[in-house]
């Protein structure tokens, strides 16, 4: 990536988070329009544009990673802030557990192979969120420990 200076930098990922917050906004939109629907070619329509829309989401999360800096363990967050993001973890772990358990689920109700395939893959990728999710907490668990 080119390199831009820092203050250029928050600049780009203010415009991508705003970008990526009515992304969001319009994936929700489009979920209650279709199942508000029984209309089959405005449901294939609602799908469509979910589809891409969480494409364009994810696409907004990739450059805002580009442009953050890399993490730097030496640098100390405030006490209360570090407390705040335990609670925040707390809560993640949570929804990532759910959503892994909601894969778990459904994968033996599956008889479609691709279909089976690609629950499996998002329930391995939902495993791995679990995990992270449980290191930062371990990490910010630490960080605290030594305030």
């Amino acid at each position: 990536m080119v390199a831009v200076d820092a203050k250029r930098q928050e600049a780009l990922a203010a415009i991508i988070s705003s970008m990526g917050k009515e992304e969001l906004k319009l994936v929700e939109e489009y979920m209650a329009m279709l199942e508000e629907t029984d209309d089959e070619d405005a449901q294939y329509v609602f799908k469509k544009l979910i589809s891409e829309s969480t494409d364009h989401l994810m696409l907004d999360t990739k450059m805002l990673i580009r442009l953050s800096p890399e993490p730097q363990r030496w640098k100390k967050a405030p006490h209360e802030e570090l407390k705040k993001l335990l609670k925040d973890l707390e809560r993640a772990e949570k929804r990532e557990k759910e959503a892994l358990a909601m894969y778990e689920k459904a994968l033996p109700k599956l008889d479609d192979p691709d279909l089976k395939g690609t629950v499996m893959f998002i329930r391995d990728q939902e495993i791995t969120h679990v995990k992270l999710v449980q290191r930062l907490k371990e990490l910010t668990k630490k960080k605290l420990g030594k305030m």
